[in-house]
């Protein structure tokens, strides 16, 4: 399992966040991915970890990843950094 020390609870990632006011589309961008990584990212560690474990192979591209991918995609959240065709003025 990874070490999750940079949670939204934990104190180290409250300094991290912003004491200002901040758009609902930032705080929108803030808390989808926060929200995802809960409910589908840190339970799926232990299915990654089985299948690389049955596996027996370093070097796999465990199926979990793709469909935590197609999920993200679905969710909007897969290559979010991708230049909006509005210049970002939405």
């Amino acid at each position: 399992m990874l070490d999750r020390t940079l949670t939204p609870d934990s104190e180290r990632f409250q300094r991290f966040s912003c004491p200002c006011d901040i758009s609902d589309r930032a705080q929108q961008f803030q808390s989808d991915p926060l929200e995802f990584m809960d409910a589908h990212i840190y339970p799926a560690e232990a299915v990654y970890d089985e299948q690389m474990r049955e596996s027996g192979d370093p070097h796999l591209h465990p199926t979990i990843l793709e469909e935590l991918k197609a999920e993200a995609r679905k969710r909007g959240l897969w290559n979010s950094f991708t230049r909006i065709p509005s210049g970002g003025r939405d």
